[in-house]
Order: structure tokens, then C-alpha cells, then sequence
């Protein structure tokens, strides 16, 4: 019998959310402007992740299209990455929030250079879905 409650316990525990049971290698997610996160490596023991974001956003045309490498760490079910746009413009931005089942909800802070070589902020919020 304690066999039996020990094999169902386990159970239970590798089927129930953990940190990062949806940030797997392999794994993509689109935003609501069809911009792609692609996960190529996760470190569980690190809490760590990489890979590539494509941009789609239609305030950003200079970058769409251009893949550019993106880093990240998760604790729990909050989740952290930036992307450094410099392939294509003088831009980076960080995406902070939460995970919850095949849903990243984040909020993105971004810094530009604009043509007077000043440093100009941007905001708003992604709501990222595992494909």
C-alpha cells in the first residue's frame, strides 16, 4: 500500500506546474504582435535560458523579421529575459512577469538611441502563448 501512495505521490508531482515545465528547449511562443520567442537551451539547474526572439511588432519595422539572441532566467513562475536589437537598431529590451500554464504575461521595458544619439525609454506589455 505505501508503494502504491508513494508511485501515485510521484505522480502527481512530475504531472503538477513546476518553474520551468513550459520553458523547454524546442519550445516557441507568440505574442500578441506575432513576434516569436524560440527557447534553444535551458539550464534547470541554473534556472537559466536562451534562444531567439523575432520581432513582428509594427512599431518597430526596422528589426521585424531579424532574429537576435535572448537570455533569461526563471525563479518559480516569474520570468526575466532581455534582447539586445543591436543587429538592427540601437535597441534593447527586457521582458519581466509570470508563467502560468502556456502563458507568459510580461511587461517590457526598452531603451533606443534616437537620432540625437539620446537614450529614449518605451513600455507596454506582451502576453506570450506556447505554440
Amino acid at each position: 500500500m505505501t508503494r502504491l501512495v508513494c508511485g501515485i505521490l510521484a505522480l502527481f508531482l512530475l504531472a503538477s506546474p513546476s518553474a520551468g515545465q513550459g520553458l523547454t528547449e524546442g519550445s516557441l511562443w507568440k505574442n500578441q504582435n506575432n513576434s516569436l520567442l524560440f527557447i534553444t537551451k535551458v539550464d534547470t539547474a541554473k534556472n537559466i535560458f536562451g534562444g531567439t526572439f523575432v520581432n513582428y511588432h509594427p512599431n518597430f519595422p526596422q528589426c521585424q523579421g531579424i532574429g537576435v539572441p535572448v537570455s533569461g532566467e526563471i525563479s518559480g513562475n516569474n520570468v526575466k529575459f532581455v534582447a539586445n536589437f543591436a543587429p538592427c537598431s540601437k535597441t534593447i529590451t527586457v521582458w519581466k512577469g509570470s508563467m502560468s500554464n502556456s502563458i507568459i504575461n510580461t511587461t517590457w521595458d526598452l531603451r533606443y538611441v534616437d537620432t540625437n544619439y539620446d537614450i529614449q525609454p518605451a513600455s507596454g506589455s506582451d502576453d506570450f502563448t506556447k505554440q
